[in-house]
């Protein structure tokens, strides 16, 4: 696994369409409707950049609880469906490599796009940690 736990915070890296190496810090939340697990990702690149260090670089799942498929599969603990409208592919391919999510091999369709349903191992879980206590653990570490 790439550099799965650092500084006390699940990780990931890839390079962007545009050619920029990012690390992301990936946190654990959960939606207000129908409460399902929901995962963030924030910008853990560079901790001397003030205005992007530990910002919200995306939502990595979406919430389709009016869905039989994806709440029945969203019920499970660390069960989701992951965004691939607005995550790009080399994202979700870095998440499946680095073993965040394993991809469950389905998915839902929710108007013109296909969401991959995934879930998370259960040592990845273990380790994930809500927003404030990923950004507190990560920028207690980076001056």
């Amino acid at each position: 696994m790439e550099e799965l736990i650092t500084k006390g915070a699940v990780t990931v890296g890839y390079e962007t369409s545009w050619g920029e190496r990012v690390r992301l810090a990936v946190c654990a939340d959960r939606y207000e409707r129908g409460g399902a697990f929901a995962l963030l990702a924030l910008d853990a690149t560079d901790p001397g950049d003030e205005d992007e260090f530990l910002e919200l670089w995306c939502s990595l799942t979406v919430n389709l609880p009016g869905d039989p498929v994806a709440s029945a599969w969203c019920s499970e603990e660390g069960h989701v469906v992951l965004d691939a409208n607005n995550v790009p592919a080399v994202l979700v391919e870095a998440l499946v490599g680095a073993g965040v999510v394993e991809l469950a091999g389905r998915s839902v369709r929710s108007g013109f796009c296909s969401y991959p349903l995934a879930g998370v191992p259960q040592d990845v879980l273990e380790r994930l940690r809500g927003y404030e206590e990923t950004v507190r653990a990560l920028a207690s570490r980076a001056g």
